[in-house]
């Protein structure tokens, strides 16, 4: 299909573009986008931002036609050793059977986190209410949050990043514990 035409299709749901920056999506792939950052900074190629099944990447003026050059290279071998997969192994939904409201509104869970908050092994959390936020960086979007409660999605889905390589931003980034109320 011709790129002119693909773009037809979906121009109108574009409300611009910047030339700046390159998303690459790799939901058709077993590797992550955590992988694929890690794979390009052996060979000297910086990554924006990595999350499981994408990277973005960012072109500036300071880099000259030959260093892109070499970044296309690179990046279509790198790929090409990926492995191409029918359907990519969905993680849980982290939100699915997350509740509207918190149990304790944020700024009250963190004042009582002083007095009777503790830090307990992350799989005894579940059905705790959360003292701490935590979120997967990028993209940075929080998936537990103070004063919710914790749950069995929120659990799993942290772990199966972490095993992926993502990275976990919380006062524990190993995720053996969490500061519950």
């Amino acid at each position: 299909m011709d790129d002119s035409l693909e773009f037809d299709l979906v121009k109108d749901y574009i409300s611009g573009y910047d030339r700046t920056k390159t998303a690459i999506a790799l939901t058709k792939f077993r590797e992550t986008g955590f992988e694929l950052g890690n794979l390009l900074a052996e060979h000297r190629i910086i990554v924006e931002k990595s999350s499981l099944n994408t990277i973005l990447m960012l072109t500036t003026y300071s880099l000259s036609y030959n260093e892109i050059d070499r970044t296309v290279r690179v990046l279509s071998s790198v790929i090409k050793e990926f492995h191409k997969v029918d359907k990519k192994e969905l993680i849980p939904d982290p939100f699915q059977h997350l509740e509207t409201k918190p149990v304790i509104e944020p700024h009250t869970a963190r004042r009582v986190a002083q007095t009777i908050g503790r830090v307990v092994p992350l799989k005894e959390a579940i059905g705790k209410i959360a003292a701490e936020h935590i979120e997967i960086y990028p993209p940075g979007v929080p998936v537990i949050l103070e004063g919710f409660r914790i749950t069995k999605n929120n659990v799993r889905y942290l772990l199966k990043v972490k095993d992926m390589g993502g990275h976990i931003s919380a006062r524990d980034p190993s995720l053996e514990t969490i500061y519950v109320l």
